[in-house]
Formats: C-alpha cells, structure tokens, sequence
C-alpha cells in the first residue's frame, strides 16, 4: 500500500468503526434475502459483508451478482465463503425467478424452455454455467423499464442534507460489445450476444431521468456506443433545447463523429487508444491504425470533448521496433492532451489467458495479492504470469518518461492545444508551442495554405495529387514531409493528416 505499519493499522480501525456503524444500522431481520456487488474493488467489502451476515444471521440467504463474478467463481464461493446463490451476467431475470424461488419455498429454479437449476441443500445456485445464458437476458432492452434512482437521491438527502451534490447519472444503450476482438479485455465473458436500444427509447429515457431526478449529466456504461442508435439518438438531442452533457465509450474509427456528437452534448469520451504502434495495435486486436488514433485524438480536440485514453505498457512480446515507433509518435503528439499510462494486467478469461502461449507467456497462475488477502483460492479477474516481464519493464520505461513529459508539458499549457492554425483569405499561420514552452510559427501561403487545409482528415497523397494536379507527386510528398518533420503532420506510408487544430479565439 505505501503506508507505514502505524498509519495502515489507523486506517484499517477506522474502516473497521465506519463498517460496525454501517451494519448495525441496517435492520437485517426484515429481509428476505441480501444480494452484494462484485465489480473491481467491491469484492472484499462484499466478502467481509457475508461473513458478518452468516455469523450474526446464518438464516438470511445471500446472493452475489456483478460484473467481476464468472461462473468458474461460483464453487468456491460456495464451499468457502458460505455464499447461498451466485447469478453470473446479467442479473434481472435471474433474480426474479431466484425470488419466486423463495417466496414459493419450491424446490428448483423455473427456467425458460424447460431449463431448471436445483437447489441444493444448503442452497447454493441460482444461475450455473449449465443453464444457457440466453435465457437469463432480456432479449430486447427497449422493453426494460426507465431505472429508478430514487432510493439512492433519498439515501443522498438524508446523509448530505438539502445542499447535497448533483450526481452524474449511470445509463446504457447496449450491453456486451459490438467489437469483442481486444484479446486484453474479459468485461465481456458473461454476456451472450449483443444488445442495444433504440435512439429514440433512449432518448425518452433521458427526459425521464432528467425530469425525475433534476440532473443534466449521464455517463453511458457502454463498452462503445453502438453506431446506428447512437447517431439517431444525438442527431435528436442536437435539436432539443436540453443542456445535457455526457460521457462515453467510442472506438478510433468513430472520430467522424465527434462533431456531431459534440452537438448532442457529448462532453467527455474514453477512446480505446492502447497503443501507437502500428504492429502492436494489431496484436492487440484493435482493428484500427496509429493514424487513426491521433486522428481521434485531433477530432476531440477541434470538436471540443475531453478525451480520455490509455496507453498500454508492458504487453507481452513487444519490441523495440514498437517501442521506437510508438517514442516517435509521442513526440508528434506533444501538443495534444496527453494519454495515461496502464500497465498490462492479464485479465481471467481474457483471450491473452485462454492462449498465453501465443503471447509468450509461460505459466499463468493466482495472483499473489489474492492469495495474501484471501484464506482460499478464487479465480477473480486479475491473473499473475510468467514471461518476459522484465524485459518488458526495461523496454517500456523511456516510454514511461515521455508520458510524463507529456502530462508535465500539457500542465505548463494550461490545459490548451500546442499546436493551432488560423488563416486569412489567401495564406494561414500556425502556432507551435513546444514542450519546453518555446513557441515556433509558420507561414503558408496560396497553394500551401490550400494543401494543409485539405489534410483536415486522414487524405491519401493520391488523393492529393488529383485534387493539386499541377504539382507532380514528388514535390507534393517533398513539402508533406518537412512538414512531418517540423511536428506539423502525421505521415502513415502515403496518407497524411494535419496535426494543427484550428483556433478561433487564442490570440497570437
């Protein structure tokens, strides 16, 4: 943790105090049963919970739920933490039918389609991996009910009183992953198929919610906003006199888009970066391009949405050919909002761990902080391996340095762009600030100025040519490259894109 023995022992007693406080206020006895969340970090609270619940009220059935808990985590639950059901993925069927279950005191779970998991003696299941996970999910999501939040903006009230803050509210339009190709990512491994819902249900739902609760800010929990809905969706917002702001999840390929969804009050977005090698974005399974990435990156800037993206450090098996590739591309990237760092982790049933050998990966095996934290094994979401990590370590670290470079050089910009153009009729002028806070400018005139404006979006230098027919390809590809050089463009083999962002109001 980083805490001295002294201050950890002071915490650990007053998480303790805070824990009794909490447990003794909940009036245990009038209920029927007590479901906990596993997601991430909830899984220890979540535990300790049901430990002091099958001590104090060994009668009281609890069941887990959450998108940390797989089926493979089921048994061990069971035998060891003394948890009565587990439902893996998607929860609303499940717990409906494991509630009838027990309102009726019947001896198995009624399932669609003739399927039925027994109850054993004490009773354990309410969804196994032998009951096909389809028929637990809502077929269509457009069916679901508006969420109802108000036991939380009660909850809300009375801790905080009149005064409290106004939340961000959690909505989704789709569930599970219309891309599903990233072999790092196991958020997934409980979904069956993919789900979204309409733009126009969407967008009903939000002026529920809105009108409800009295709150302008959403985040979507989509894993990436489905395209079809999501346009529809916007395009309406865009045409409303309703100042809402989101946040969501966007692939690279979306950059188009920012514009527009800008327009509907898109305000912040995680784009799925994780890397600026052209090779190692492929061995991820990104199915998207470094060129694609800075043009998303630039798309976000000029639309004016606060983009949010990782940088993935240590993959297994990367180069020093990727690493220089991705150095190079950090110095290109200087002027824009920097990307954070994350360390790979080898995620449980991640496609990395079901074929580690295919990355260079030796053994799998618990990670050992689980192993120190709990008195059993439980194969949670995060995995240790053996492999190349120290080699990995050593490679990646001036990429490490340049990222902080990055963030220290954004910081001393107050937060602004490093590299803008503004024009008049017949020339443009860009500003560059470096990262060592110098500022260069350049001056393009007639056709240059033309040319730049032309490569406002990823443009192929055929494209070019046909387009400028009276320069020849040579002295195009000639200035497109001192341009590259001076930090001005981005060059992926023969298509390039302007890097500067235009700037309407910074004075210069």
């Amino acid at each position: 943790t980083g805490l001295p023995a002294r201050e950890l022992a002071w915490v650990a007693s007053r998480l303790a105090e805070s824990f009794n406080q909490w447990f003794a206020r909940v009036p245990w006895r009038e209920y029927d049963l007590v479901g906990l969340s596993v997601c991430f970090n909830q899984l220890l609270a979540s535990l300790a919970t049901a430990r002091r619940l099958k001590k104090e009220y060994p009668g009281l059935p609890i069941v887990f739920g959450g998108s940390a808990l797989a089926p493979d985590m089921t048994e061990a639950l069971a035998h060891h933490a003394g948890i009565d059901f587990c439902i893996c993925g998607e929860g609303e069927l499940p717990l409906l039918r494991l509630c009838r279950f027990l309102l009726q005191g019947e001896n198995e779970i009624r399932l669609p389609a003739g399927e039925q998991a027994a109850r054993s003696e004490p009773p354990r299941l309410a969804a196994s991996p032998a009951v096909p996970a389809k028929t637990c999910q809502i077929p269509h999501l457009d069916h679901l009910p508006v969420p109802d939040y108000g036991d939380y903006f009660a909850e809300l009230k009375q801790v905080f009183g009149p005064s409290a803050f106004i939340p961000v509210l959690p909505v989704e339009l789709s569930r599970g992953c219309w891309w599903r190709r990233c072999v790092f990512c196991n958020l997934n491994r409980q979904w069956r198929g993919y789900r979204a819902k309409s733009g126009e249900r969407m967008a009903r739902e939000l002026t529920v919610l809105a009108q409800r609760h009295r709150c302008l800010d959403f985040a979507f929990a989509d894993n990436a906003l489905p395209r079809r809905p999501r346009e529809r969706l916007f395009h309406r917002l865009a045409n409303t006199a309703q100042d809402y702001r989101f946040f969501a999840e966007l692939r690279a390929t979306d950059a188009k888009s920012f514009p527009r969804l800008a327009r509907g009050g898109l305000a912040r977005v995680q784009v799925g970066i994780e890397a600026l090698s052209n090779s190692l974005l492929a061995r991820l399974g990104k199915g998207t391009t470094v060129l694609a990435n800075v043009y998303a990156m630039k798309q976000a800037v000029e639309a004016g949405i606060a983009l949010e993206g990782n940088l993935i450090l240590e993959f297994p098996g990367t180069s020093q050919a990727e690493i220089n590739e991705t150095l190079a591309a950090i110095n290109l990237l200087m002027p824009y909002p920097p990307l954070a760092p994350a360390t790979f982790f080898l995620g449980a049933d991640s496609p990395v761990a079901r074929e580690p050998r295919r990355f260079g990966i030796r053994a799998v095996h618990a990670h050992p902080y689980l192993r120190r934290l709990l008195p059993f094994s439980l194969p949670f979401g995060v995995l240790a391996y053996r492999g190349d990590r120290t080699r990995q370590q050593r490679l990646w670290r001036p990429v490490r340095e340049a990222l902080t470079a990055w963030q220290q050089a954004h910081r001393q910009r107050g937060g602004r762009c490093g590299l803008t153009w503004r024009a008049a009729d017949s020339f443009l002028v860009i500003r560059q600030q470096r990262p060592d806070g110098t500022v260069l400018y350049h001056r393009l005139t007639s056709a240059s100025a033309r040319i730049y404006r032309r490569l406002a979006s990823p443009t192929p230098l055929a494209e070019l040519c046909a387009a400028f027919p009276r320069f020849p390809a040579s002295e195009l590809r000639g200035f497109l490259d001192e341009l590259a050089r001076k930090g001005c463009v981005f060059r992926q083999d023969d298509t390039y894109l302007a890097l500067a962002t235009h700037d309407k109001g910074e004075s210069i």
